[in-house]
């Protein structure tokens, strides 16, 4: 007996991920104002997927 309850199974997707950070650090110095050093991070992450399954 052949069950009727097959199928072909798809799922897509995408995500978007973003960081930021900022880090700060001052330098020794001897004479005043000591600069500030300012390093920015901008991280991104995109991703695309696609599921294809037989369901049965």
């Amino acid at each position: 007996m052949r069950n009727k309850k097959d199928a072909i199974v798809l799922s897509l997707g995408y995500s978007f991920k973003q960081l930021k950070e900022v880090q700060e650090s001052t330098v020794f110095c001897l004479i005043p104002p000591c600069p500030n050093f300012v390093e920015n991070y901008n991280y991104k992450t995109r991703r695309v997927s696609l599921r294809l399954g037989w369901e049965f």
